[in-house]
């Protein structure tokens, strides 16, 4: 009597399984290689298919996959930021207080725990109604009188969409604001907040006693919480209104 022989592979798995290893395997480096195509566009905005398509790429890397080139800079610039609010509870304005100080102390001595969380949180915050400090980015609007047309244009389009990214992004301010408020004191009629960045001196610079931060300050206007869901249509109409503009002048433009 002949033994019965098996047609399953050395390895123990079926054809059918193999195949899907190889599949799912296959799936995943194509993930990879359009993440990685998608992140080299978001870290090298400088040319013109970097700006035009500056949009769709930011929706996708941020807030989650946010980076900076300048990260692998050899000498990267630095900034500390810090968030300071202010209540008006019952009629009454309170001083202006800030949580920064204290979330990054604790979060140096716990890098695991609330205070981590908590920090992220401010952090992202600032980040979206302020972006991501970016010095060729500055370089290339301030010269944009001088680049050829497409260039300027996606240029235009970008500080458009930057200023519509600003007045979207208040609004995670306004709402974390409004939370510190209700924690300390209750429910607030109004709020508003003042973000400060000042840079840190570069490696390149740690020895030089006449190096002076510079520091920039932006302070918001008062908002109820009622309020703060308005300020995504008013990031959509600041859009529409712009590019209602530049069809405007782009009619204008073809007539003889």
């Amino acid at each position: 009597m002949q033994a019965a022989t098996s047609s399953a592979p050395a390895d123990g798995q079926s054809p059918s399984r193999a195949w899907i290893h190889r599949s799912v395997g296959a799936l995943g480096v194509c993930v990879l290689l359009v993440h990685f195509t998608i992140t080299l566009i978001y870290l090298n905005p400088i040319s013109v298919v970097g700006l035009a398509s500056r949009g769709r790429v930011v929706e996708y890397m941020e807030p989650y996959f946010r980076q900076r080139w300048s990260l692998f800079a050899p000498d990267p610039p630095l900034f500390n930021r810090r968030l300071d609010y202010q209540c008006e509870v019952d009629g009454e304005i309170g001083p202006w207080k800030s949580r920064t100080g204290g979330l990054l102390d604790a979060h140096a001595r716990f890098r695991f725990g609330p205070s981590h969380r908590m920090r992220r949180y401010e952090q992202a915050a600032m980040s979206a109604m302020i972006g991501v400090k970016d010095p060729v980015l500055d370089e290339i609007i301030a010269g944009k009188d001088s680049a050829p047309q497409a260039q300027r244009e996606a240029i235009e389009l970008r500080l458009a969409q930057l200023t519509a990214d600003k007045i979207q992004g208040s609004k995670a301010t306004y709402e974390l604001s409004a939370d510190y408020c209700r924690e300390e004191i209750g429910e607030p009629d109004r709020v508003r907040f003042r973000l400060t960045t000042e840079t840190i001196a570069p490696f390149s610079e740690r020895d030089n006693p006449d190096w002076a931060p510079e520091q920039e300050i932006f302070v918001a206007e008062w908002l109820a919480p009622s309020q703060f869901d308005g300020l995504t249509e008013q990031a959509a109409q600041y859009m529409r209104d712009y590019l209602a503009g530049v069809e405007v002048s782009g009619e204008r433009g073809a007539e003889p």
